[in-house]
């Protein structure tokens, strides 16, 4: 279920987990997620009720981390920001191209958020409502700000659950505008990528209940020089998806959790 990674990005530890599932409705997965190493994640959903959102989704992760595989650390260091935004317009403009290209697959879309970890800043940028967030000291805070609004404001757009409409998504229109931000790290940073069936199932203090409850227990599996562990990300991932399905599981749940650890001497 979990794909587990633990490597070092200069001088800091960087430990991750991706994990995806279907939840207990969808007859198909249209979430992707991807990473390069401990640098770059991203997490796709495809717009469900549309066509080809898995196809979307698929193609938007695999643009990005082409991109971003491509491009020299001199050019990222000029510029983070301006390489995430722009890893983001070229998916958007890779999955245009595609739709029109082919039969059944003309109106695909998805939404996209990822995270880029340097040193000692990490930089983020999204289309759409999968979010980013960064549990810090015990509080859990919101890194991104959901590209929808209700249903009722505003005729047409994509549906999404509950009674909102995506403002934007990949392949939606030709420019993609993706919201672009940077935080300082901080020892013990702990960050959460994840599509709407994560969100939508569950409220904000339940996923800090969840996080707070397997972070803080040190029965759970161990630890290593205070770092939590490769499959202790495991855990944390596999309870969140269960607490999801067990409100309902109305959507594919996808989600990656990156843990920055204690300064290497």
């Amino acid at each position: 279920m979990g794909v587990l990674k633990r490597s070092f990005k200069g001088s800091r530890r960087v430990s991750s987990c991706g994990c995806s599932d279907l939840g207990l409705v969808r007859s198909r997965n249209e979430d992707r997620w991807g990473c390069i190493g401990s640098r770059f994640f991203v997490v796709a959903d495809g717009v469900g009720g549309n066509p080809a959102g898995n196809v979307a989704a698929e193609h938007a992760v695999w643009s990005m981390c082409q991109w971003v595989r491509g491009m020299t650390l001199g050019q990222f260091d000029d510029d983070p920001e301006g390489c995430l935004a722009l890893s983001v317009e070229k998916a958007n403009r890779h999955i245009l191209d595609l739709s029109s290209q082919e039969s059944g697959w003309e109106g695909m879309g998805t939404t996209v958020c990822c995270l880029y970890i340097d040193d000692d800043i990490c930089y983020h940028a999204h289309v759409g409502d999968s979010r980013i967030y960064c549990l810090r000291d015990g509080v859990l805070h919101q890194l991104t700000e959901d590209h929808c609004c209700r249903a009722s404001d505003r005729p047409g757009g994509y549906p999404g659950q509950r009674s909102h409409v995506l403002t934007q998504a990949l392949g939606m229109k030709d420019d993609a505008e993706p919201s672009v931000g940077a935080l300082d790290l901080q020892e013990g940073d702990l960050f959460l990528m994840c599509s709407d069936g994560l969100h939508d199932s569950l409220s904000d203090s339940a996923i800090l209940d969840c996080l707070l409850d397997d972070t803080q227990s040190k029965d759970a599996i161990g630890y290593d020089e205070g770092i939590i562990q490769r499959d202790r990300l495991d855990v944390v991932s596999r309870n969140l998806i269960h607490k999801a399905k067990s409100q309902g599981g109305q959507d594919n749940i996808t989600l990656i959790l990156v843990q920055v650890g204690d300064t290497l001497s």
